[in-house]
């Protein structure tokens, strides 16, 4: 029987392929990846520059660029489980948050935790940089001195007394010495009152003729900071002040 028309046709139908349109363009700068065949081979190579290395295996490939998202607010909140697209600013700059635990401030921090940071990813609090210094065993903060210790005048004994009864920097020691010669102002690591001509001082400071005014920079003791005056230097030394030798001595410290 003759075809009355081009519609017409003998036998099932048959889906023929589409020819791309004149708009597509092809890839020309690349061939196609090892075993792959036609579109399937091409998609699946797509496929394996994306997601073909799995996460903790070494890599191959070339990078993918990534993009982001420009986010007036900032970062968006997310529940567990949920994808989110980086977060930019209107100047293209990625949007990032380091986290960490709240804590409150602490001394003797160990070397084992002074470069450790917190795993939460959950807390989303902005990080605060304290500054610490070693006092020989472990990191204690760094503070401001803030407290004083004030001997109005000397009386006619070594003057043995404390300032703090717990560890602490010792920044300044000031006053007036109105004695003929030199006194000497002995430091103790303790936390009383020490004996003099028994304890060892750790400090012997000559207090000169005049008024003083002497640095320490933050010296640490780490017991307390006690002290007392005498006439000689020698660290066991119970020489006794006259009374009013030294005037006005103030201790400051942390």
């Amino acid at each position: 029987m003759a075809r009355t028309s081009a519609s017409q046709h003998n036998g099932p139908f048959r889906p023929q392929p589409v020819a791309p349109a004149s708009t597509e363009t092809k890839i020309t700068a690349a061939a196609m990846p090892t075993g792959g065949v036609g579109w399937t081979g091409w998609l699946s190579a797509i496929w394996y520059a994306l997601a073909g290395v799995a996460s903790g295996s070494a890599d191959s490939g070339n990078p993918v660029k990534i993009g982001g998202v420009y986010n007036t607010l900032g970062l968006a909140a997310l529940t567990a489980g949920q994808r989110g697209d980086a977060q930019l600013d209107n100047n293209g700059n990625l949007y990032t948050r380091l986290i960490g635990t709240a804590v409150t401030g602490v001394d003797a921090v160990p070397n084992s935790l002074i470069y450790g940071t917190d795993t939460a990813r959950n807390t989303n609090r902005p990080v605060a940089v304290a500054q610490h210094k070693f006092n020989g065993a472990t990191w204690d903060r760094n503070r401001k001195p803030n407290a004083t210790k004030i001997l109005p005048s000397a009386a006619a004994s070594t003057n043995s007394d404390f300032a703090k009864a717990s560890a602490g920097d010792l920044w300044c020691i000031s006053g007036f010495n109105a004695a003929a010669s030199v006194r000497y102002l002995k430091v103790f690591n303790k936390a009383s009152a020490p004996t003099v001509g028994t304890d060892t001082p750790v400090m012997v400071i000559a207090l000169p003729v005049g008024a003083f005014n002497l640095n320490l920079g933050g010296h640490y003791l780490g017991t307390g900071i006690a002290f007392a005056l005498t006439t000689g230097a020698a660290l066991l030394d119970t020489g006794a002040l006259t009374a009013a030798d030294i005037v006005g001595l103030t201790l400051t410290y942390a």
